[in-house]
């Protein structure tokens, strides 16, 4: 395999992988202290941050990822320096939200930045930006982290990825303390705040200590620090984080963020290894004379994301899928659910037919016959899925023993009208059959062949 099959999908999920990172932060400090006493003597105030559905907000966002990637080679495990940069901004309005915890955030935003650009290696650099017909952007949190989807247009993966923005300001707000404090004074926050925070889907250990750092003419510094064990996607993570956040108590509003966060990560079943640092800053004002929605339209966080692949073909698919690697020739995503890979898929372009024509069935199952005879494999199923106007699908079930496991094999060939012709391949264990469900008709059901644009006449 390809030494560099992570790179590719490198700059539309580097965020997303290092995306464990927070806060720390840069203010001006002013002049008096203001607040209640206390009956020891001591200076104590409220840090509460309203969500004022009314307000809109601008936010202005770099971050700053340096360090090394691993990834397996044939030759043992391969070191890839790695610098990458994210900016974003955008203009913010959070919602107010009947749930709790990590399920009560969410915001309706229009991006008027979102790109990356990230180096691995002496050679090697690409760029994702998010293009304005996305622009406007939903949010809410869930169980794993954050949902986001486009008014307009579905989101890619990449995209999606982009999009998973570590330190965001939404859980930040879950840093301050319930109660009054005084400067000095420490407390501990509720547990879904520091994975949200860093990006980790699921925490074994974790400890998160906050201070108020100081407390001058209504400008709070808020000092936290804290690390985590945990993975994200099936790679085991541990992530260490130290950061100011800066709350304006008269406004009830954070106005900047400033935050280091390091992480290891083990190479896992869609993302490389990783010992990484990344500096994460942002600021927020109050913005004007614009004009976002004032609610989610939920809707469409059940729309599928969008693959398109270099041979004009199309198709959408569930978040649980991710690009595992990507060459001229074959794009493979892998299915992971709760951390645990379930299947793989696997697209090529195959043989293009004349107008209304395909492989013959014989030929077909000829082929498949080839791909698993080293694999002591055999065919156990065959049918025609769909013959249309548009498509023609013909499908061939295969299974055998991997190294004592039982896997499922699905091949589909997919005939457009065109004689354009394409190949999914669909791996899994026995025991995912139920997991795995009827992920292949998804993606078989939402094919699309862009069209041709027409010739001009020469003039």
């Amino acid at each position: 395999m390809d030494d560099l099959y992570f790179y590719r999908q490198l700059p539309t999920t580097c965020l997303r992988y290092t995306g464990c990172m927070l806060i720390l932060l840069s203010a001006t400090i002013a002049a008096e202290d203001v607040a209640n006493e206390s009956g020891d003597g001591r200076t104590e105030t409220s840090l509460s941050v309203r969500i004022d559905p009314d307000q809109l907000t601008r936010l202005k966002c770099r971050i700053v990822i340096s360090g090394t990637l691993m990834t397996p080679s044939s030759g043992g495990v391969r070191h890839w320096a790695l610098d990458s940069s994210a900016d974003f901004e955008f203009v913010q309005r959070q919602l107010s939200s009947e749930r709790v915890g990590p399920l009560a955030l969410c915001a309706v935003r229009q991006y008027e930045k979102a790109s990356m650009t990230v180096r691995v290696g002496k050679d090697h650099q690409t760029k994702t930006a998010l293009p304005g017909n996305k622009s406007l952007i939903f949010v809410r949190g869930d169980d794993d982290g954050f949902d986001v989807a486009a008014a307009a247009q579905p989101l890619s993966r990449a995209q999606f990825d982009l999009l998973q923005m570590p330190g965001d300001p939404l859980p930040c707000r879950a840093l301050m303390p319930s109660r009054k404090v005084s400067v000095g004074e420490k407390w501990n926050t509720d547990a879904w705040v520091l994975p949200r925070i860093v990006g980790l889907e699921a925490v074994t250990d974790q400890s998160l200590s906050c201070e108020l750092q100081s407390l001058v003419g209504g400008i709070a510094l808020i000092h936290f620090k804290g690390k985590a064990d945990g993975a994200v996607l099936g790679s085991a993570s541990r992530v260490e984080l130290d950061g100011v956040l800066t709350l304006d108590t008269d406004r009830q509003m954070l106005t900047a963020l400033k935050c280091q966060v390091k992480e290891k990560r083990t190479p896992g079943p869609v993302r490389p290894g990783a010992d990484a640092s990344v500096e994460i800053t942002w600021s927020q004002t109050v913005a004007e004379d614009v004009s976002i929605p004032a609610e989610l339209q939920e809707s469409l966080f059940e729309r599928p994301l969008i693959l398109q692949t270099p041979w004009s073909l199309s198709l959408h698919h569930s978040p649980e899928w991710h690009v595992f690697n990507q060459t001229d020739s074959v794009i493979m995503l892998r299915q992971i659910r709760n951390g645990t890979l379930v299947s793989q898929c696997n697209i090529s372009a195959g043989v293009v037919m004349p107008s209304g024509q395909h492989t013959l069935d014989a030929d077909f199952r000829s082929d498949v016959e080839k791909a698993i005879q080293p694999r002591d494999g055999r065919i156990i199923a065959e049918d025609t899925v769909r013959g249309d106007d548009e498509w023609r699908i013909r499908h061939v079930q295969a299974s055998g023993n991997v190294t004592d496991v039982e896997l499922v094999w699905d091949y589909y060939l997919c005939t457009a009208a065109s004689g354009n012709q394409f190949s999914l391949l669909f791996s899994h264990s026995a025991n995912d059959s139920k997991p795995f469900g009827d992920e292949a008709d998804r993606f078989l059901s939402s094919l699309t062949l862009a069209r041709r644009r027409p010739v001009l006449p020469f003039r």
